[in-house]
């Protein structure tokens, strides 16, 4: 993943990330807000650019408050994620529990072919 990593990986995470905040219910956004006390810390695998962390900060107020205090951190055992948390709330996406939650449908797909081409039969 790493030799994969770059700018415009950082860039499409970064818009995801923002896109799935968006998209949050106003009671998961407030939930964010209040119990951070105002504050929230972005984890993430890479170190972030300055214009990245900006741009974050900007889209974050616009999605939440306008007053909102972000912390960034790295985010360890991750070769490629972002983690935005509170006490009372997390917000993920990382690429290790992305293939996670693939390998589960994948074989929960296969089991249910495989119980179609070979039924039990039971009398």
């Amino acid at each position: 993943m790493q030799d994969l990593a770059s700018l415009e990986l950082e860039q499409a995470l970064f818009a995801n990330f923002l896109t799935r905040l968006h998209g949050l219910s106003e009671q998961e956004k407030r939930l964010i807000t209040e119990s951070g006390n105002g504050q929230v810390v972005l984890s993430s695998s890479a170190e972030l650019s300055q214009e990245l962390r900006d741009d974050f900060v900007d889209g974050l107020r616009k999605a939440l408050a306008d007053d909102l205090a972000v912390r960034f951190e790295p985010l360890p055992d991750s070769q490629c994620g972002l983690m935005l948390f509170t006490p009372a709330y997390t917000l993920e996406w990382r690429v290790e529990r992305y293939f996670e939650e693939l390998e589960a449908e994948l074989e929960a797909a296969m089991n249910v072919a495989d119980q179609s081409v070979n039924p039990s039969h039971v009398e």
